[in-house]
């Protein structure tokens, strides 16, 4: 019985990591957890390592698991699957 807890732990770990958003940095890096806010010029995540706290320019994408909730001043709120469109390197 034991390979089988240590197989389906294994799977468990694996398919929670797989449904971790994603961060990439624009030195290649990347950071998981979950999308906590983007405000203010920054991006914020809770990771294993704790809360990370990211500025924007330093993103180069972004992508959440679940749906998000947008809101602009004097809109109502807004629900939708929420991901990041890389910018344009001018030149």
């Amino acid at each position: 019985m034991k390979p089988i807890t240590y197989a389906l732990a294994v799977l468990l770990s694996l398919s929670s990591a797989a449904l971790a958003d994603v961060v990439t940095l624009k030195n290649g890096d990347r950071a998981t957890g979950a999308l906590v806010t983007v405000k203010g010029g920054n991006l914020e995540l809770k990771s294993d390592l704790g809360a990370l706290t990211i500025p924007l320019d330093q993103v180069t994408s972004f992508s959440a698991t679940k749906p998000a909730v947008v809101m602009v001043k004097q809109q109502l709120p807004s629900r939708a699957s929420l991901s990041s469109i890389p910018r344009a390197t001018g030149g």
